[in-house]
């Protein structure tokens, strides 16, 4: 695309309705763009980009882009060579579209899906050996049967939050440090007898089996229990988020702890489900060191849990609670006697409340 000699634009955003012709929304567009434009965010929701100009596909000096648009219709030839963030949100994604913008993007870094709108049978390929985040929010819904391709392996952060694909082929991701994964599980298709639902989260859990930080949503938990499925081993795995929405909850949790040898450090987010195992194997508490307690409530079913982990992890030398109402000091001042009274395997654990 051909620039004049006009001042550089770092950022430009636009957000239109429908009282603006496209020609005015274009002529914006083009002089951002001959002005060497390198962040554009264009929210224009009721438009399809096949009214959009093409200009915007081949623009060299992008490095940010982000759209929201009713449909994405990539043109023929597509140049995005410095292209290295792409989100697109509330927008209708099409198979051979989707893939010739990721395969045009040869830097991209940053991905994000929000919210968009997938055809029945649709294939989410995602490949780019540059990516190193990527993130998939509420995309499609579950009547809509896709199949998610993940081929990224220097990949350092994947948050992931939505309903199970139909079929999931995810290579592994040794870079992998961070992941956040929620499955939605408020339809009925989520049992052990959709075999191939089972086999998609088991394909996608097991890919993640190089992170070091994990953060698994109650639902996620809930989803896998319901599927019987069996976690991998986590050789690097050292800090673990973990939701509890169903008492199975704790089992996948011991569970987790076994496959996970280096884990050292554990934030835990419950209501009131947290039921140890009767029988559980001698020393599975002993590598936790620090153990954070989520939307602490101090009711009888939190105490338990606390007098649970203080009794059993011999090495703890922290364990935070978090309270999931601001306390008064002398709301403070009570739960920290109380807790103090509680025996403790660790001689050095401290026990800290947060907030005053």
């Amino acid at each position: 695309m051909m620039q004049l000699k006009f001042p550089l634009l770092h950022k430009f955003r636009l957000r239109c309705d429908k009282d603006h012709e496209f020609s005015i929304i274009n002529e914006w567009i083009y002089a951002a763009l001959l002005r060497g434009v390198k962040e554009m965010d264009i929210d224009i929701i009721w438009a399809n980009t096949r009214s959009l100009t093409c200009g915007l596909f081949k623009c060299h000096t992008l490095t940010v882009l982000k759209l929201c648009v009713c449909a994405l219709d990539v043109p023929v030839s597509v140049q995005l060579p410095n292209l290295k963030v792409l989100h697109l949100r509330h927008t209708k994604l099409k198979d051979k579209s989707i893939s010739k913008l990721f395969s045009s993007c040869p830097v991209l870094e940053d991905l994000a899906l929000l919210s968009c709108l997938l055809e029945k049978k649709y294939v989410l390929n995602i490949s780019n050996p540059a990516l190193k985040k990527l993130v998939l929010k509420r995309n499609g819904d579950y009547k809509v049967r896709y199949t998610f391709v993940l081929d990224a392996p220097n990949l350092e952060y994947l948050e992931f939050a939505g309903y199970i694909p139909q079929r999931c082929t995810v290579k592994k991701m040794h870079s992998l440090f961070e992941a956040r994964v929620e499955f939605e599980t408020n339809h009925g298709g989520v049992s052990p007898e959709n075999l191939a639902l089972k086999n998609s989260a088991t394909e996608f859990v097991y890919a993640l089996s190089n992170v070091r930080s994990l953060h698994l949503s109650n639902y996620f938990t809930q989803a896998f229990s319901r599927l019987k499925i069996q976690f991998p081993e986590y050789p690097k795995l050292i800090k673990l988020e973990y939701g509890i929405e169903e008492k199975t909850g704790c089992t996948l949790l011991q569970d987790l702890l076994k496959c996970s040898p280096q884990l050292d450090t554990v934030a835990l987010n419950f209501n009131n489900h947290f039921v140890p195992r009767e029988h559980i194997p001698a020393g599975i508490w002993d590598q936790l060191r620090v153990v954070k307690r989520i939307e602490y409530t101090g009711d009888e079913e939190d105490l338990k849990f606390v007098k649970y982990i203080l009794r059993n992890a011999n090495v703890l030398e922290r364990f935070s609670l978090h309270p999931k109402l601001k306390m008064t000091t002398k709301q403070y001042m009570t739960a920290t006697n109380k807790l103090s009274t509680i025996r403790r395997a660790s001689s050095s654990c401290k026990i800290v409340v947060y907030p005053v």
